[in-house]
């Protein structure tokens, strides 16, 4: 946003060379209007209003003269108009100096009409009508010294006028009554540019409010609106103090979720087909994560990370975030984690992202990784932190890399009527199914392989019997008939408990044929 402010006054910049062009055409209107009044009235006007020794033709050099300006200031909306297509920026002493010319021109239109019209109280003529119309358009500039400026030189001129009107005889001489009148009249022109002045700068305050009221939305619902609910967004935009920004440091729970299988299952289909499965899946997750009012960190592939207690403070954090896991639940894994994280703004100064930063993201993804399909593991941590109601399937201890002893997790199943449904063992004995294995060590595959069986099957789980020593939890490679699948160590005994956690179409296939009956 550090660019925007220098781009608010571009634009309102450019808005007012536009207005000052409107301006320009307006009074061109009004100074064509006077010019034919003025022709009209030099052929009417009785000869005894004209002052002796003056002939009528005068009257129409003050209509040239009224033509003049009206044509000047057409001239100017042209300029204006020709400015505004090239991007070019008038020079301000320019503004103010028209400005001055059309009040001085409104005197001087006004002492050649006393110079002409033998009429002692011309000073009281409707041309100083014209005055107002020039202040008061003078509040389309939004620069409030502009008015006063203008304001200043009418009643200045005014008064000048008057002391050489005076003078000249071409009005009543001055009493104690006309010094009143012609003082009151110059300051009623100091008053109306004073009042433009106050409207200019309550119309620039407001606009700049509106401009600052309208950035500010738009960069929430930009960096928000999409990962979070519509009423977390309102929120946001009444109190932007929640935001947090700059890197505060507060307790957050973060959820990782990992959809099983997906890579096999998409790796047969076209690019656009892979694309409009995973929206429609996003789509749905995004669904109930807003209604759980989680923020959603990012998309990595079919992965999502959403953060609980950020922006918006949230006590009961961790329950949102269990209870969402919980109904998110299809066949995708899903680990929680309480901490302390940074949250702000990520990025340079051209591109950033609301995010969090912190030894709890990577602990969270930790604890999704060693999760199968339809699992929701959480740490000690989020557990303390939700309280009573947790329905818990079970507990396992497991090393995280880097971790100087173990971690419990727990595997829940429920919270607050949110139930995930049972999941029976359905399986049956096989005769063996001949497998070789290969332990994953991280993401890498083991080169060496390592001869199996498996004696019992079902569509998610498998029991396996083989030399290699195998540890709870740990990720295996198994070439099941022709094709590639993952599996994750659940249980150890006299056979291994396996969870599938991907086949690809072929070890799918050698699966179902060794189910058939």
């Amino acid at each position: 946003m550090s660019g925007e402010p220098a781009d608010f006054e571009k634009i309102l910049s450019r808005e007012l060379i536009a207005a000052g062009g409107e301006r320009a055409k307006l009074m061109g209107g009004l100074y064509t209007l006077g010019t034919i009044f003025g022709v009209l009235v030099t052929f009417f006007l009785p000869q005894e209003l004209i002052r002796p020794g003056v002939g009528r033709e005068a009257l129409l050099w003050v209509c040239g003269f009224c033509a003049a300006i009206a044509a000047m200031q057409v001239w100017a909306w042209r300029r204006i108009q020709q400015v505004i297509r090239r991007e070019m920026s008038p020079q301000p002493w320019r503004i103010w100096a028209w400005v001055a010319v059309e009040c001085l021109s409104t005197t001087g239109l006004l002492g050649a009409l006393l110079f002409i019209l033998n009429y002692p109280d011309g000073l009281s003529s409707p041309i100083l009508l014209v005055y107002g119309a020039i202040l008061a358009t003078t509040s389309l500039g939004l620069a409030p010294g502009l008015s006063l400026f203008a304001g200043a030189v009418s009643a200045g001129s005014y008064l000048l006028l008057a002391g050489v009107a005076t003078a000249a005889g071409w009005v009543e001489p001055l009493t104690e009554g006309s010094v009143v009148t012609h003082v009151a009249r110059a300051f009623y022109l100091m008053l109306t540019g004073g009042a433009a002045a106050f409207v200019a700068q309550q119309l620039r305050l407001r606009i700049q409010h509106s401009a600052e009221v309208m950035k500010q939305r738009n960069w929430v619902v930009g960096v928000f609106g999409r990962y979070l609910s519509s009423e977390v967004v309102e929120v946001l935009l009444h109190d932007p103090a929640g935001l947090h920004l700059g890197g505060s440091k507060c307790t957050v729970t973060l959820l990782m979720t990992d959809l099983r299988g997906f890579s096999n299952t998409s790796e047969p289909m076209d690019p656009q087909q892979v694309v409009q499965m995973l929206n429609h899946y996003l789509g749905a997750m995004t669904t109930v994560i807003s209604r759980h009012g989680g923020t959603i960190d990012e998309f990595i592939g079919d992965a999502i990370l959403v953060i609980w207690n950020a922006p918006l403070a949230q006590p009961d954090h961790a329950r949102r975030a269990l209870r969402c896991a919980l109904e998110m639940q299809i066949e995708m894994g899903a680990g929680i984690h309480s901490g302390d994280v940074v949250v702000g703004n990520i990025g340079s100064a051209k591109r950033q992202k609301y995010g969090v930063v912190g030894s709890a993201v990577n602990l969270t993804a930790r604890v999704e990784s060693y999760t199968v399909g339809g699992e929701v593991l959480i740490t000690p941590a989020t557990a303390a932190v939700v309280g009573k109601g947790l329905l818990v399937r079970g507990e396992r201890e497991v090393y995280p890399k880097g971790a100087s002893a173990a971690l419990r997790l727990l595997d829940v199943v429920g919270l607050d009527g949110i139930r995930l449904p049972p999941r029976p063992s359905t399986l049956r004995e096989i005769p063996g199914l001949p497998v070789e294995i290969r332990p994953l060590e991280g993401k890498d595959v083991a080169t060496v392989a390592v001869a199996g069986t498996l004696v019992a099957l079902s569509k998610d789980e498998a029991r396996l019997c083989c030399e290699l020593p195998l540890k709870e939890w740990q990720n295996l490679a198994l070439k099941l008939g022709e094709g590639q699948a993952f599996a994750k160590v659940m249980a150890l005994g006299e056979t291994a408990l396996l969870r599938f956690t991907s086949l690809d179409v072929r070890a799918a296939a050698a699966r179902d044929a060794a189910l058939e009956p």
